[in-house]
C-alpha cells in the first residue's frame, strides 16, 4: 500500500516521491511542508498485510486505523523514532497540522518480498506475523532506533544521483540497510537500544527541548549541561548516543530545517531567514545550508518545486 499522504502532492509544498525499487519493495521519500491542515483517508490497501515502516527525521503527524476512533485511538508518528504498522483489511487515516515540515521515508515490503530477501525459513521472528495467512488485526508500534538507522534515512533523502538507474540501485541498497537496522532495533530486548537508562533518556530529551526552544539565542553547551545537571562531555556523548548527533550538530540541523520551511516565503530575504534561525552572517548560513543539503538555499528551493 502507499501512505495516502504521499499521494496528496497538490496539498504539499516540496517533494513527495514514490519509487518501486524491486518486486514488492516500495520506497517513499518525503520532504514537504503541508500547505494547509490535512485530514486524509487512504483507500483500501492492495495488500494490507505488507510491512510498513516510517522513519521521520523532522516533523510529525497523527495516524489511526479508524477515522472515528476517540482521541486515544490516534497515535503520534514523530521524528527520531522508527514506526511500523499493519492496517490489516482496514484503511489508514492521517492528520497533519498546517505548516508542518515533514522529512523522512516510508518503506513497504510485501510478504513474498520478505521471503525472497530472507528465505522462507530465515524471516526474523519479529516479521513472521506478515507471513501468516488469514485475517490479521491492525497494529502500530513505535520504537527508539539506533543512531545509525536515522542516518540511513538522511542519506536516502540527500541522494540526488543524476542517472535514474544508478539512483534506484543505490536507494535499494540503502532501503535494505534501513530494513536490516530496523529489524535489529525491533529485536532489541527493550525499547531503547542505546543502553541509556529511562532517566537518562528523559534528561536528554529535556535538554534537546531547551536547546531548540530559541534558535536565535540558544543556551551554550555549558549552560545547557548545567540546566539538566550533566557534565558537558556527558551531555554531548548522550546526544550522540540517543540522537546520533552532538549538541552543536543537533542545533545546526534544526536551524537549517527551519530555514528550509522559511524559504517557501519567496518574499523573505535570505538575510532575514538566516537571522530568524540564528545566523548573524548570511554567508555563514549559505555555507552551512550547502554543506547540509548539497545546494545553496534558493537553488535548492527551485529544484524542489520543479521536482
Amino acid at each position: 500500500m502507499t501512505l495516502p499522504l504521499l499521494a496528496m502532492t497538490d496539498q504539499l509544498d516540496g517533494r513527495a516521491e514514490i519509487l518501486e525499487l524491486g518486486p514488492g519493495i516500495r520506497l517513499q521519500l518525503l520532504d514537504v511542508t503541508a500547505a494547509r491542515e490535512l485530514d486524509i483517508t487512504g483507500t483500501g490497501p492492495a495488500d494490507g498485510h505488507c510491512l510498513n515502516l516510517i522513519g521521520l527525521t523532522h516533523g510529525g503527524l497523527r495516524l489511526s486505523m479508524d477515522k472515528e476512533a476517540p482521541e486515544e485511538g490516534w497515535v503520534s508518528v514523530n521524528a527520531g523514532r522508527t514506526h511500523r504498522f499493519m492496517p490489516g483489511d482496514g484503511q489508514v487515516h492521517i492528520q497533519v497540522p498546517a505548516g508542518e515540515n515533514l522529512r523522512g521515508i516510508g518503506l513497504q515490503v510485501t510478504p513474498p518480498a520478505l521471503e525472497n530477501l530472507f528465505g522462507a525459513a530465515g524471516v526474523p521472528r519479529v516479521l513472521q506475523c506478515y507471513l501468516e495467512t488469514g485475517p490479521k488485526p491492525a497494529f502500530f508500534e513505535s520504537r527508539l532506533p539506533s543512531a545509525g538507522t536515522l542516518r540511513v534515512v538522511d542519506s536516502m533523502l540527500a541522494q540526488d544521483m543524476a542517472d535514474p538507474a544508478l539512483r534506484r540501485l543505490l536507494l535499494l541498497a540503502k532501503a535494505l540497510e534501513y530494513l536490516a537496522l530496523t529489524v535489529s532495533d525491533l529485536e532489541a530486548p527493550d525499547d531503547d537500544p542505546s543502553g541509556l537508562s529511562a532517566q537518562e533518556v528523559e534528561i536528554l530529551r529535556t535538554a534537546r527541548e531547551k536547546l531548540l526552544a530559541d534558535l536565535i539565542k540558544p543556551p551554550s553547551l555549558r549552560q545547557l549541561a548545567t540546566s539538566v545537571g550533566l557534565h558537558e562531555k556527558k551531555l554531548n556523548e548522550g546526544f550522540k548516543t540517543l540522537f546520533g548527533v552532538t549538541v552543536f550538530e543537533c542545533l545546526r540541523n534544526e536551524r537549517l530545517e527551519q530555514a528550509r520551511t522559511l524559504l517557501f516565503d519567496l518574499d523573505m530575504p535570505l538575510k532575514t531567514i538566516a537571522w530568524k534561525v540564528g545566523y548573524s552572517h548570511v554567508n555563514n548560513f549559505i555555507t552551512a545550508y550547502r554543506n547540509r543539503f548539497g545546494e545553496p538555499p534558493r537553488r535548492h528551493l527551485s529544484g524542489t518545486r520543479e521536482g
